[in-house]
């Protein structure tokens, strides 16, 4: 019954997604886009616009391959390809809301520096194009992962910086198994203090809660105690910290599940 269910809502989802937009409503939201870098809140109108960006194509239901349309198309197919710009325009619709949100900030940033978001910003203004390294190019229109290095914890986070480039290295490539376990293993850290037996994936689990620290010491609330903990466990030998590790999963269950907290388990072996 689950399954009907969640087929009927992914078939009208498709449909939805489909259907032409009123032209009464798609031309304001372009020209706010285009004005102020703003994005409809509706996912399917932003779509919309964000396709228009890219072709020139007027795609409300009233939109038709007139001359104007037809000349403004043409001039479209010559559009430089940004990397940058296309991933924020993808991340922008994304499913993911702190994905989403980050790219649509990093687009009125770019507006309000006085690009217009509707063009191949990076390529059109000789700027860099290549995709970062890591993490969403939302995250690294808006300074990131520098923006992290703030008092009073600026070497700790280049150490992080460092730290995270180089676990980048060292994750399985095209290997969604593996992803599907540090997302799981990153969840049961956090809720439940089960430390991971591997010891990539432990690296990663944590390196991301570090880095969640590290955001929010930028809005001013980072947590001492938590902070002190990351940083001795990240910078101790393997072999030597497995105390260590067990007091970050103590102050991070404390954080998300307090009555559970002191309770620190192992992941089961295979």
């Amino acid at each position: 019954m689950k399954q009907a269910v969640e087929r009927r809502l992914g078939t009208l989802k498709s449909a939805i997604d489909k259907a032409p937009i009123p032209s009464a409503v798609l031309k304001p939201a372009f020209e706010t886009f285009r004005d102020e870098g703003v994005l409809p809140t509706n996912l399917h109108v932003a779509r919309a616009v964000l396709r228009q960006c890219q072709t020139g194509l007027d795609a409300s239901e009233e939109g038709g391959m007139d001359d104007a349309t037809l000349i403004c198309h043409l001039i479209h197919l010559d559009r430089p390809k940004d990397e940058i710009m296309d991933a924020l325009y993808a991340e922008a619709v994304s499913d993911d809301s702190l994905v989403r949100d980050l790219a649509r900030s990093a687009m009125q940033f770019l507006r309000y520096c006085g690009f217009d978001v509707t063009d191949p910003v990076f390529e059109k203004n000789g700027l860099i194009t290549e995709r970062p390294g890591f993490g969403s190019a939302g995250l690294w229109v808006l300074g990131f992962p520098g923006i992290l290095v703030r008092p009073p914890y600026e070497e700790q986070a280049q150490r992080w910086i460092d730290r995270i480039t180089e676990l980048r290295q060292r994750v399985p490539r095209g290997s969604r198994r593996w992803i599907e376990n540090l997302v799981t293993s990153v969840s049961e850290f956090r809720d439940r203090g089960v430390v991971p037996e591997d010891e990539r994936i432990l690296d990663y689990v944590l390196a991301d809660l570090e880095l969640c620290e590290l955001i929010r010491n930028l809005r001013g609330a980072s947590d001492p105690e938590m902070m002190l903990a990351l940083d001795v466990a990240a910078r101790a030998p393997r072999d030597s910290r497995a105390a260590l590790v067990e007091r970050v999963a103590m102050l991070a269950v404390r954080r998300n599940r307090p009555q559970a907290a002191g309770v620190t388990v192992h992941a089961e072996g295979p």
